[in-house]
């Protein structure tokens, strides 16, 4: 929460201490979680035992087991989230101190120049006073001296100076404030990702008609993706909602030229899912807040949606996963996907929207420059997991909007961004092909 802080400024509430006390709590609690778990599958196995009561032991002993070990990895996904939070949460306040203090020493000095030229200009009045017979003439004994006259202008440009210091310390700290909430939402999103997955909770995301994180279908928690960014990424996904009410409250305009603001959140902004139940798809998508495509032209711009889907057969088992790239989308058999714990692993194009099903670098889009999908070998990507914070598309205020948002006033030729990513579903069934193998698997 954001309240006043020293000398007024915007203030984030909070213990950053205590925040990433939280964190270390985590961190324990996953490994404590995980000993247990392993404890439980060494007892689960008694290799004297025989007959039914032993075949109930150990399948009883087996499923404690596997509900904790699947308990373990959201706590431990949701540490860094939390020690994230702490951090921005004690930089932000130093940064606040800091300009507090700023703030302080510019209007004192403002205060000081004043209170010396108001002793200044009563103390000239007062042996200067105006003529009895002609009270509107210069008063007796000459015109008012210029270090007066500079004592006074020098007031006026520090009070100035002091108002313009105060201004932008505002604004900045609004910003901090508002990062910091940010990183509180991902925080909470991680943490109901963890409490999801606790055993014997209701909304387990691998319990049988149970919900998952935030609420989505067991179903949708189940398959979803795991994107793998380029490490040189600066384009994250980033909280379209959040983005819609900005833009209606704010004139219609973004902060584009924000590289704090641009950049998005990662790990732990919302996924968005659409979940058709008669066709069986599932779509999940993230928003950009940039589009820095590499063969340029057009292709950059301010926002847009990226996805992939994971189309269910019949028996209500995976059968396909699609990548949207730059045309049609492309779809890969479940079984030749490449998936990290039964989940789609997904490589979003370094900057541009298109997802590819392994990295590389795919020679897909018309121009001189490769999309770059993950890292060289031996780097490490950026990951962000789709099931720490999934969200319904069609439950959020832009659902039903036909206004494009996100953009540069004039734009040309959209107008801006894709105002909701079911727009951006094709009619008819989606390509069942393969995708394109990368040109090279060195960028």
């Amino acid at each position: 929460m954001a309240g006043a802080g020293p000398e007024g400024l915007p203030w984030p509430e909070g213990d950053p201490g205590q925040v990433e006390e939280a964190a270390g709590r985590l961190r324990a609690t996953a490994t404590g979680v995980g000993n247990v778990a392993g404890h439980a599958r060494e007892l689960s196995h008694i290799e004297s035992w025989t007959g039914p009561a032993s075949a109930t032991y150990h399948g009883a002993m087996g499923t404690h087991a596997a509900a904790l070990e699947a308990g373990t990895g959201p706590i431990e996904a949701a540490v860094g989230p939390v020690r994230r939070l702490g951090e921005e949460l004690g930089d932000a306040q130093r940064e606040i101190r800091q300009m507090a203090r700023e703030v302080r020493e510019a209007e004192d000095a403002a205060g000081v120049a004043r209170t010396r030229a108001t002793t200044a200009r009563t103390g000239w009045e007062a042996d200067h006073p105006p003529s009895p017979l002609a009270p509107q003439a210069p008063p007796l004994g000459g015109m008012v001296p210029l270090s007066l006259l500079d004592a006074e202008r020098d007031a006026v440009r520090l009070e100035s100076e002091a108002a313009e210091v105060r201004r932008r310390a505002e604004q900045r700290a609004e910003r901090l404030c508002d990062q910091v909430a940010r990183a509180d939402r991902r925080a909470s999103g991680a943490l109901d990702a963890a409490a999801g997955a606790a055993p014997g909770h209701s909304a387990s995301p691998g319990a049988p008609g149970g919900g998952g994180p935030t609420g989505a279908p067991a179903v949708v928690a189940r398959y979803a993706p795991v994107f793998m960014f380029h490490p040189d990424e600066q384009y994250l996904p980033a909280d379209a909602t959040e983005d819609w009410l900005t833009y209606l409250s704010q004139g219609k305009e973004l902060p584009i030229g924000d590289p704090d603001w641009v950049g998005g959140e990662g790990q732990g902004a919302p996924v968005y899912y659409h979940y058709d139940r008669d066709s069986g798809r599932i779509d999940y998508w993230f928003w950009r807040r940039y589009n820095d495509f590499r063969n340029k032209g057009i292709q950059v711009h301010p926002g847009d949606w990226e996805g992939v889907s994971v189309q269910l057969g019949s028996d209500g088992r995976p059968s396909h996963v699609g990548y949207r790239q730059h045309g049609p989308i492309s779809a890969l058999p479940w079984d030749e996907a490449r998936r990290v714990d039964g989940r789609p692993a997904v490589w979003p194009a370094l900057g541009s929207a298109a997802s590819y099903p392994k990295p590389g670098s795919y020679d897909e889009a018309e121009g001189p420059l490769n999309d770059l999908a993950g890292g060289k070998p031996g780097e490490t990507n950026i990951e962000v997991d789709a099931g720490l914070n999934l969200q319904d598309a069609d439950a959020q205020p832009w659902a039903d909007e036909d206004q494009r948002f996100g953009s540069t006033p004039g734009w040309w030729p959209l107008g801006g961004s894709p105002t909701n990513p079911n727009d951006q579903s094709p009619e008819g069934r989606w390509q069942d092909h393969r995708p394109p193998e990368p040109a090279d698997s060195v960028h």
